[in-house]
């Protein structure tokens, strides 16, 4: 009995021990979250932009479709755009014709994540 206790101790510890140092989504502030997007898909790490998106608003192959339509675009210019709530703006000049995204940005759990809910339209124009 001691030692199945024991062990039920040691898996406990170890199971708490991955929670508390597991890598955390999203990032601590708009403005790392703006770099983080733009260094993610410059590097084509869609699970590293799968993390900057709130869990519950993107499906487990979106950064996968983002990554490969951005895969070689240059200068990437992000911003965060104000209006009735904060906004990640990306644009870019491809050789196709201009690329822009844009995605409601939020805090949760005093994180900061992109939100998968498409923004407004005009944020793309002009």
């Amino acid at each position: 009995m001691a030692a199945i206790s024991a062990a039920f101790l040691a898996w406990m510890t170890v199971v708490t021990v991955q929670i508390a140092t597991a890598p955390r989504g999203g990032e601590e502030s708009p403005e790392r979250l703006r770099a983080a997007v733009v260094d993610a898909l410059t590097s084509d790490d869609a699970g590293r932009v799968q993390a900057l998106f709130h869990e519950r608003t993107a499906g487990s192959h979106y950064a996968e479709a983002l990554v490969d339509r951005w895969a070689g675009v240059s200068g990437v210019d992000a911003r965060i755009v104000e209006r009735d709530h904060r906004y990640l703006r990306l644009s870019a000049r491809t050789p196709s014709g201009a690329e822009c995204f844009a995605w409601p940005i939020g805090e949760s759990e005093g994180r900061w994540f992109l939100d998968a809910t498409p923004a407004p339209a005009d944020l793309c124009r002009g």
